[in-house]
């Protein structure tokens, strides 16, 4: 069964254009909803960076101001012991963040080597029970990581460090991961540093995270509801359009359907015309084989008549030989009609046949008797050369091309005329030529000797008719062909069925 034909052509490019278009969008939708969560993983990639840049810039600014403060202060301030009681106190108090976990942590170096007693811890809000403990490069977090000893190490290398390690948030009194910027301050060999948690970090990034995700998400279906707008109008326009055309091709059909009406109409008349015209050809000829044998038993009749009539008794012997005669004529009678009957019994189906029976059937139609004085011979090259098709159209066709050329021989009177027939295979097909020697066709109507009204004969144009439906009932079969042309003295047709 095949999906698109005539009846369902308006729905089926319908379909097609959905089907089409819904791959299309699914396709656009996946490569861009792909593409959007790269675009977002990229996104977040940078945010984190450049929110761990910021972070790291800010506890690097907020050391730096505290620094600004106390040599400030030293323009204030002249006696150093004082000055650093309100550092001191200034570093324990200030905070520029809300956040119980933002302070700032001072310890004093004594060895810038490291060791147990490398620093003392001289400023932390959080941790007042370490105020003035000594405290150890081999220290380490939760993590087993000596950061302490990191941090002196880049202490010495640039006066400053940023490291990472895990420690007590005083918000939740949880260990947590925490990032924290030591700067030296060289004149009295403080180490100030602040820090801040990663699990703050975190929630800000996870926030961001979230809210990047309600924006792409937002994006996708905005894009995904564009897509199915687009289609709808998409639909509704193809639907109008398939309508508007399958309007056009139902009034296009309707009026091819009409013309060919009327050319089959036309190909029944011709048809009627060329087989009437035929049959009267045909009755002619029958009529002419049939003077002999009516003329016979008119002369026998007439015999016996008058015999009787004379008183003259007919002897047995007499009687037999009129009889049989009588006979012999009466069954060429019907054989005849017997024979032409059956030549215009259309078939109901094709059926395999002979071609040489079929031929030799078509020859005693025209030529039971032999009246007309023509030599025909048949060669068959291949032997038992058969085809399928309907056999009373075939014989139609042969039937036409011999009855015209005993009409070219009359007309032209042609002495000794001949007609030559030979049967054989075309590759899978059947070829029979047919030649005969009534010095052929006019060249100026050879090419259109198998249109209607196109004869070869001045006074007749019925063969016009019937070399037309000739040509039409052999090209109706698939892969037949009948070709018409000239040969040195005359016509030659070949039929390939």
């Amino acid at each position: 069964m095949k999906f698109i034909n005539e009846e369902n052509i308006s729905r089926s490019i319908i379909y097609i254009f959905i089907i089409i278009m819904s791959i299309m969008i699914i396709l656009i939708s996946y490569i861009y909803v792909k593409n959007r969560h790269s675009q977002f993983d990229l996104e977040m990639k940078n945010f984190i960076t450049q929110h761990q840049s910021q972070q790291r810039a800010l506890l690097r600014k907020e050391i730096n101001i505290v620094i600004d403060i106390l040599k400030y202060n030293e323009t204030k301030i002249n006696n150093e012991e004082e000055l650093k009681k309100e550092a001191i106190k200034l570093i324990h108090n200030i905070s520029f963040r809300k956040n119980k976990s933002d302070y700032f942590f001072v310890y004093k170096i004594y060895d810038f080597h490291g060791g147990d007693k490398f620093a003392k811890l001289i400023v932390n809000r959080n941790r007042p029970d370490l105020i003035g403990e000594f405290i150890s490069t081999n220290y380490t977090d939760a993590k087993g990581k000596k950061f302490k000893k990191e941090f002196l190490i880049n202490i010495n290398k640039t006066g400053e460090s940023y490291t990472d390690y895990f420690y007590i948030n005083p918000v939740n009194n949880k260990v947590e991961k925490k990032l924290s910027y030591f700067k030296l301050y060289p004149k009295w060999n403080w180490v100030i540093a602040t820090g801040i948690y990663l699990n703050d970090i975190e929630a800000v990034l996870e926030q961001k995270k979230k809210h990047m995700k309600d924006a792409v998400r937002l994006d996708i279906i905005q894009t995904i509801l564009l897509y199915i707008l687009f289609l709808t109008l998409a639909i509704i326009v193809s639907y109008s359009i398939s309508s508007k055309i399958e309007k056009y091709f139902k009034k296009y059909k309707a009026r091819l359907k009409n013309e060919v009406d009327k050319n089959n109409q036309k190909d029944k008349i011709l048809f009627q015309q060329s087989k009437s015209a035929a049959l009267g050809e045909l009755l002619g000829i029958i009529a002419h084989q049939w003077r002999h044998p009516l003329a016979n038993i008119n002369s026998n009749t007439l015999l016996m008549v008058s015999k009787s009539m004379q008183n003259k008794n007919l002897s047995s012997n007499e009687i037999i030989k009129i009889v049989n005669e009588i006979e012999t004529s009466t069954e060429f009678l019907s054989k005849t009609i017997c024979e032409f009957t059956q030549f215009y019994s259309p078939d109901k189906k094709e059926n395999k046949f002979h071609l040489l029976s079929t031929i030799n059937d078509c020859i005693n139609i025209i030529f039971p008797s032999k009246s007309y004085q023509i030599d025909i011979n048949i060669n068959e090259i291949d032997n038992h050369v058969s085809t399928i098709g309907f056999k009373s159209l075939y014989q139609q066709v042969i039937v036409t091309i011999l009855v015209n050329a005993i009409q070219q021989f009359e007309i032209r009177n042609i002495e000794n005329p001949k007609i030559t027939i030979e049967i054989c295979k075309h590759k899978d097909m059947s070829e029979v030529t047919i030649t005969d020697n009534a010095l052929g066709i006019d060249e100026n109507i050879l090419s259109d000797i198998f249109k209607p009204y196109v004869s070869s004969k001045k006074t007749n144009v019925s063969m016009g008719f019937g070399l037309y439906i000739a040509h039409n009932i052999i090209v109706q079969h698939k892969n037949a062909s009948i070709q018409a042309s000239n040969v040195s003295n005359g016509a030659r047709f070949t039929i390939i069925f």
